[in-house]
C-alpha cells in the first residue's frame, strides 16, 4: 500500500517510519514530503492509499488542508497528525473529512498500523455507500425529470375539460369533484417533482463555486417572500453587514429560499411575528442564521427534520424535502446545518459556509450577537 506522509519535522517523520518497521509493516511504501505544496503535487502525479497529514506545515496549517486534499483526492483517506491531545480538534478533523486523528508521541507501531488499515477500510465503505446514494439520487432525479412531461399533459387536460365556468356548471357534480381532486393532486405532484429535481441538483459540481456577497444575494432571494410575509403580518428583517462567501449560486439560493420560506410558512400567530436573517464571521467560515419567533418544536426532533419526507406539521402544504435540500447543499460545500428550537420559543436554523479569501480575517469592532449562541 502506498502511504503519503506529509510532515515537516524530520525527527517526527523518522519516528513514524521506525514505528512501522517495528511491526514489520513491509506492505506500506512510504513517500515523505515536508510541505503542503509538495503533497498536492504528489497527489496530482500518482494515487495513494492513505495520507498522513501534519496540521502545522511551513506553507499551510489547520483543518482547511484536510478539505483541500479530500477535494483533490476524494478516494484517498486522510489521517491527521498533531501534537495536541484535543478532543474538540479530533471532532473537527473528522467533520472536515479526516478518517482518524493520531497524537505524535503516542504512535506505537501496532496501533499506528491498525489505525491506518481501519482508515482505509472505513473510507472504502463510506465511498461505496456514497456511490449507492448517488445512484439512488440519480434515479430519483431522472424519474422526476421524466414525470414533468406527462404531468404537464394532465394539467392541460384538466384545463380543457373544465373549459370555463359556464361549461363546468353543465357537468355532472361527480365529474366536477373529480376534476378538482385531480387538479389538487397534480399541483401536489408538481411541487414534489420540482423539489426532487432541486434535491438532485443540490451540491452538483456542474457549476463552480464563486464569491458571493451575502447581503446583496440574500436581499434578492428575500424579495420573492415579501408578499407572503406581508400577507401574514410578518416583519422580515435582513442584515446588511458586508460579508462574502464562496458558494454555488444555485445551491445558496435553494438553501435560503427553503429556510426563509419555512420560517414564514410555519410562524403561526405570535403577537408580533418576525423573521430575522443574519450572519457573522467565525474563523474561516461565515455563520448564517434565520430566526423566527414562531411556536418552535421539540428539540429532540431537531436532527430528524433534515431527513427526506420528514414533516413535523401537516397544517401547511409541503413535500418534506426542503430541509433535506438545505442539508445536502450546505454539506456539499464543506459547511454544516443545524437547528435550535424550543416549544413556544421560536426556531433558528443555522448553516456555515467558507468565507471568500478577503473576508478570512477577524471582524472589526467586535462581533454580532448571534441568536442562541455564545
Amino acid at each position: 500500500r502506498k502511504l503519503l506522509l506529509v510532515e515537516d519535522n524530520p525527527g517526527d517523520a523518522r519516528l513514524f517510519i521506525e514505528a512501522l518497521r517495528e511491526v514489520r509493516a513491509d506492505d506500506f511504501e512510504v513517500t515523505h514530503v515536508e510541505c503542503f505544496g509538495d503533497a498536492r503535487r504528489r497527489l496530482e502525479e500518482s494515487a495513494f492509499d492513505v495520507i498522513l497529514l501534519d496540521l502545522g506545515l511551513p506553507d499551510a496549517e489547520g483543518l482547511g488542508m484536510v478539505s483541500v486534499l479530500s477535494e483533490l483526492a476524494p478516494q484517498t483517506p486522510v489521517v491527521v497528525l498533531t501534537g495536541r491531545d484535543d478532543e474538540r480538534l479530533a471532532v473537527d478533523a473528522v467533520r472536515s473529512g479526516a478518517e482518524d486523528y493520531l497524537i505524535k508521541g503516542q504512535m506505537e507501531g501496532a496501533l499506528l498500523v491498525r489505525s491506518i488499515r481501519y482508515a482505509i477500510e472505513r473510507h472504502r465503505l463510506v465511498e461505496a455507500l456514497k456511490d449507492q446514494n448517488r445512484q439512488l439520487e440519480h434515479f430519483a432525479f431522472a424519474t422526476a425529470h421524466d414525470l414533468k412531461a406527462p404531468l404537464g399533459n394532465i394539467e392541460q387536460s384538466i384545463e380543457l375539460l373544465r373549459c370555463d365556468e359556464d361549461d363546468e356548471a353543465e357537468l355532472p357534480e361527480l365529474t366536477v369533484l373529480g376534476l378538482k381532486g385531480i387538479e389538487v393532486a397534480s399541483k401536489r405532484m408538481r411541487r414534489l417533482v420540482t423539489d426532487l429535481l432541486v434535491l438532485g441538483r443540490a451540491g452538483s459540481r456542474t457549476t463552480a463555486p464563486e464569491r458571493i456577497d451575502l447581503a446583496e444575494f440574500t436581499a434578492s432571494v428575500v424579495e420573492a417572500y415579501r408578499g407572503d410575509a406581508e400577507a401574514k403580518g410578518v416583519e422580515l428583517e435582513v442584515s446588511t453587514d458586508p460579508l462574502a462567501i464562496v458558494a454555488r449560486r444555485r445551491d445558496l439560493e435553494a438553501v435560503l429560499a427553503n429556510v426563509i420560506g419555512n420560517a414564514i410558512k410555519y410562524i403561526g400567530e405570535p403577537d408580533s411575528p418576525a423573521v430575522q436573517v443574519g450572519w457573522e464571521r467565525r474563523g474561516e467560515e461565515a455563520l448564517v442564521w434565520v430566526q423566527d419567533n414562531g411556536p418552535g418544536f421539540d428539540p429532540a426532533e431537531a436532527e430528524t427534520v433534515f431527513e427526506p419526507y420528514r414533516r413535523l406539521s401537516t397544517d401547511q402544504e409541503g413535500t418534506g424535502l426542503g430541509l433535506a435540500i438545505v442539508k445536502k447543499a450546505v454539506e456539499a460545500q464543506g459547511g454544516r446545518a443545524w437547528i435550535e428550537t424550543q416549544p413556544g420559543g421560536g426556531t433558528t436554523v443555522y448553516f456555515t459556509a467558507p468565507l471568500a479569501p478577503a473576508d478570512q480575517m477577524p471582524a472589526a469592532g467586535g462581533s454580532t450577537a448571534v441568536p442562541g449562541t455564545t
